[in-house]
Parts: structure tokens; C-alpha cells; sequence
């Protein structure tokens, strides 16, 4: 009576989620602890099942994570959601595009996800921001000619390990201040 929303999960999406979170290579004992993150975020994120289920094996996947943290990798995309102009249907369908390499390089999810929501809240689509996050990092890691002698003008590193060592949000502050 007090005007509560209820969302049902039907046992066959359960069933469907748990076959996708072993088919991406979640062991059967965690695919319970999994999909049961998976579920509360696809309630709170108004998303269903099997997308939550998907982008969050995708991205334990890329970071090399279990499902032991399927939890706090939940709760980070469902902030990013929240802080950001952007839905978890909108992450899912790209946020895999920029994981591995983000995970490869050094970049903490939680900095990805930063951005993702800083990016989206400014009004570029999700799809766009991820796009942008993707090609910044590739330009780090493996910079043109030009960005290369740009940033070695700028008295600033662009490589893989200035990313690591540095961090990606103290590359992109270093280059801001050094272009002024």
C-alpha cells in the first residue's frame, strides 16, 4: 500500500543470467553471488537481468576480477548511472568497448567510471564518451608523431608507463595545464 514499486525477476531470466555469467567463465558456485549483484543492479538501475548480468561479467572479465567483486564493480557502474547522464543499458552497450584496455594500461575502473559519469553529465552521449575515453587512452599509450613532439614540447609524457605511474586523470591534468 504505500505506493512501493515491485519488480519481478522471472526464475528463466535467474536461469539465463547464470548460464551467461558460466559461459563467460564464472565458476557455477559463483554464479549465484554474481547474478545476485547483477539483480540488484538491474533493479536499481531499472535495467534487465541478462544486460546487467553481461556488462558486469564483461567488465570483471577485462579487469581480471571474480565474482567475488561483482558487488563493488555493481555499485561503481550503478554510480556512474546515477552521477552521470547516462543508464546501464546505454553502459552496457559500450562500456566493453574501453574495459580491456583501460584495465591493460593501469586505469582503475573507478577512474574509467569517473569519467564515463563526468563526460555524460556535461551532455555527450554515453556512447560518444566512451568513444572519446577510448581513443584518449590509445593516444597516451601509443601517440602520433605529432602528439608525441607536442607533449615532449609540453614537457609532459604521453606512454604506457607515464599512464601507470602517473595515473590517467594526472596525465590528462598535466597536459591541461601545460596547454594552459
Amino acid at each position: 500500500g504505500g505506493g512501493e514499486e515491485f519488480i519481478l525477476v522471472k526464475s528463466a531470466d535467474i536461469n539465463a543470467a547464470i548460464c551467461n555469467a558460466i559461459s563467460a567463465g564464472i565458476d557455477w558456485e559463483n554464479s549465484i553471488e554474481m547474478v545476485s549483484a547483477a539483480e540488484k543492479l538491474s533493479i536499481a538501475g531499472k535495467a534487465d537481468l541478462n544486460t546487467t548480468t553481461k556488462v558486469l561479467v564483461s567488465t570483471l572479465n577485462a579487469y581480471g576480477e571474480s565474482a567475488e567483486a561483482a558487488a563493488k564493480y555493481s555499485d561503481i557502474m550503478f554510480t556512474t548511472a546515477r552521477l552521470g547522464q547516462t543508464t546501464l543499458s546505454e553502459l552496457a552497450n559500450s562500456l566493453a568497448q574501453v574495459t580491456g584496455l583501460a584495465a591493460n594500461t593501469g586505469v582503475p575502473f573507478e577512474t574509467l567510471s569517473a569519467a564515463i559519469a563526468a563526460l555524460t553529465v556535461s551532455g555527450l552521449p554515453t556512447s560518444q564518451a566512451i568513444t572519446g575515453l577510448k581513443a584518449a587512452l590509445q593516444g597516451i599509450v601509443k601517440p602520433t608523431s605529432q602528439a608525441a613532439e607536442m607533449a615532449d614540447a609540453l614537457g609532459i609524457q604521453f606512454n604506457a608507463a607515464a599512464l601507470k605511474t602517473r595515473g590517467f586523470e594526472n596525465i590528462l591534468k598535466d597536459a591541461y595545464a601545460a596547454a594552459d
